[in-house]
């Protein structure tokens, strides 16, 4: 290899890594652009929200699921659905803790928050 040959290659080396460096850094600036610029913008979603009402426990029901994989996973769901005062039926997945403490015909107020039940005062 002459020395005009090598000379090309180590110039060709340097302009291949200069070109990464400035690829790394466009993308990176992108990148930041992107994210950046959706995080400056309040997201009304991400405040939760809690409602509290007058409630009646109008039905219970459990059930399992499993998932269709190699390795069958059964998981547990506890429902008990909950009518308001205005008739409005609204069916809210518990944890099987509080599952048990529930019972049909039950009122009082419910406190839920993000679609996850908080509290369930009972009237008394």
């Amino acid at each position: 290899m002459t020395e005009i040959q090598k000379m090309w290659l180590v110039l060709g080396l340097l302009f291949a890594l200069l070109l990464a460096a400035v690829l790394s850094v466009l993308i990176r600036h992108r990148k930041r652009n992107a994210s950046g610029g959706a995080a400056e913008v309040p997201n009304a979603e991400l405040a939760p929200s809690t409602l509290t009402y007058r409630a009646r426990v109008v039905e219970q029901r459990c059930f399992i699921t499993r998932t269709e994989t190699k390795i069958p996973i059964a998981v547990k769901h506890f429902v008990v659905a909950f009518q308001d005062d205005g008739g409005q039926i609204r069916e809210i997945e518990v944890e099987e803790d509080l599952y048990g403490g529930f019972e049909v015909g039950q009122v009082g107020t419910l406190t839920v928050t993000d679609g996850r039940v908080i509290s369930f005062l009972l009237a008394g």
